[in-house]
């Protein structure tokens, strides 16, 4: 008697279904479209409306709040420069509004003695010179003068 080998064999695997778009790949591509949609509006609106864009209810509440600050004493306004400076930031309609307030926190912050490594006094003078230059290259320049903004910019470093 003689044994034959036996070979077993795996069957065939099944072809790979094919590629489709999962839910999740479809929900991101809608969601990116939709944010890039809502960009390219606003940067055509900016763009056809110019400096004179208005303001929402919101941005005009926080410059509001900011020119208050500006007509009350100094020590109030370097205490809530947050405010201040992110109505400033609003650009070129909150700018114009709010330069008195911008002079004074610069005088304040340029009067004031040198503080050590990482002072908020430094941390402010940038944070006023980004603010001021948020739309505008030469804002602050045209704001505060140019000797103003480089004494800021020495203090910044």
């Amino acid at each position: 008697m003689k044994l034959e080998p036996v070979y077993l064999l795996a069957p065939e695997p099944d072809a790979p279904p094919p590629r489709s778009f999962s839910r999740r790949v479809l929900f991101l591509a809608v969601a990116a479209s939709c944010g890039l949609g809502s960009v390219a509006t606003l940067g055509v609106q900016r763009a056809l409306l110019g400096d004179d864009a208005p303001l929402d209810d919101a941005d005009e509440a926080l410059i509001a709040l900011a020119e208050r600050l500006q007509d009350g004493p100094v020590e109030e306004l370097v205490r809530q420069r947050d405010h201040f400076l992110i109505a400033l930031a609003l650009g070129t309609p909150a700018r114009k509004r709010l330069e008195s307030g911008s002079r004074a926190l610069a005088g304040r912050l340029l009067a004031d003695p040198p503080a050590g490594r990482g002072s908020s006094r430094r941390d402010a003078a940038r944070a006023l010179l980004q603010a001021l230059n948020v739309d505008d290259r030469d804002g602050a320049v045209m704001v505060l003068g140019p000797d103003s903004v480089a004494a800021l910019s020495a203090l910044a470093r």
